[in-house]
């Protein structure tokens, strides 16, 4: 049956926040409902010119009948539409894009910078693994959704339009993030325990160890919210300093991220979503977490075909077989299939919430 026309506000900053609420916007506006999105960030740099674009102080005043949002580790625009729109009685719609931090992405600050919290009427999950973690974080069962993720469904129609891995030497990608600004210095006692810079000397100073073949080429991606010289910078001096100055460095335009992604032969980081991309593609995938303290971060250690490290001794033989593991691995082209019509899912969810208001929770314990 074919739903009524709302009016839908969608709210970002990160770029993978944004990305995860993007599909479901397009959908919408393709189903003919009015589309109203927070002029900000990557959400506002990658959405579509037709919709209605707002700037903060008009979303948060917007009427509408449903939100979407997804939270940012530093920028707070996105939660406080949401806390505006609760405020007013409008169902809200929390979509997660990583596996971590679940119960503090129910919390952040009001225009004000007073801390508040945001309890959705929908906190809308990738998967059982990201469900069961959000249920551990105190965030409350009964709003939790598995929906798959919807900017993953993207995966299987990339495949067809970029070129994969050749069979010539290994062509590894490593996908860089700003930790340190986002969780502190390595040495910080309630840091992750390790920040870019830390694994990426760990990183280089091993593979300046390890038996290569003859042909290897390193490509870093930058976060987009990272220096992109100072990157280069660090990576240049780093791999002087081991001996691998003729191993060729290339770092990856801001518009070539995803090529690279799939021609790689494997695929090396920390905690970004690409390295679940990278699994979903059944490259060999490696997450570095030297001296990890948050436990929550050791998720993408739970998936076959993905080598999580999080002790410095044991770099180097993670490393070695890392290396001399070759593609296809693990079961993620079978998980790929739960993406598919997430943004679909979130849409008939946000419909179902509209006509059946969910009462507010209280007294939760984050």
């Amino acid at each position: 049956m074919t739903q009524p026309t709302r009016t839908i506000l969608f709210a970002a900053g990160d770029v993978g926040g944004a990305r995860a609420i993007l599909p479901v916007a397009r959908l919408a506006h393709a189903q003919g409902h009015q589309v109203l999105a927070l002029a900000h960030g990557v959400l506002h740099a990658e959405g579509d010119p037709d919709w209605t674009w707002l700037s903060h102080a008009e979303a948060c005043a917007a009427p509408c009948d449903t939100v979407f949002y997804a939270t940012s580790v530093t920028d707070p625009l996105a939660f406080q539409c949401a806390l505006a729109a609760q405020s007013r009685g409008c169902p809200v719609i929390h979509v997660l894009d990583n596996w971590s931090l679940y119960g503090d992405r129910l919390k952040g600050l009001d225009t004000t910078g007073t801390p508040q919290t945001v309890v959705p009427d929908c906190y809308a999950v990738m998967d059982e693994l990201a469900n069961a973690g959000a249920i551990a974080d105190n965030v409350p069962a009964d709003r939790l959704h598995i929906t798959g993720h919807p900017d993953l469904a993207k995966l299987d129609a990339e495949r067809d339009r970029f070129s994969g891995p050749t069979n010539l030497g290994l062509d590894i990608l490593f996908v860089s993030e700003p930790a340190l600004s986002d969780s502190g210095a390595a040495t910080h006692p309630d840091s992750r325990g390790y920040d870019e810079t830390t694994v990426t000397q760990a990183f280089i100073a091993t593979l300046g160890q390890l038996n290569m073949p003859d042909h290897v080429t390193l490509r870093v991606a930058p976060h987009p919210r990272e220096d992109r010289q100072a990157v280069h910078n660090r990576w240049i001096d780093q791999m002087a300093h081991a001996g691998l100055s003729d191993i060729p460095l290339i770092l990856v335009p801001k518009d070539g991220v995803r090529a690279a992604l799939h021609r790689a032969t494997h695929v090396v980081g920390m905690t970004s979503i690409l390295l679940y991309e990278a699994w979903l593609l059944e490259r060999p995938t490696l997450s570095l977490q030297p001296n990890l303290q948050w436990d929550q971060m050791r998720v993408i250690g739970q998936r076959q075909g993905v080598s999580l490290c999080t002790n410095a001794s044991d770099i180097p033989a993670t490393m070695s077989h890392w290396v001399t593991q070759r593609g296809p691995v693990g079961y993620g082209r079978v998980s790929r299939l739960l993406h598919s019509g997430a943004a679909a899912r979130l849409l008939d969810l946000s419909h179902q919430i509209s006509i059946k208001p969910i009462k507010p929770h209280k007294d939760i314990d984050l």
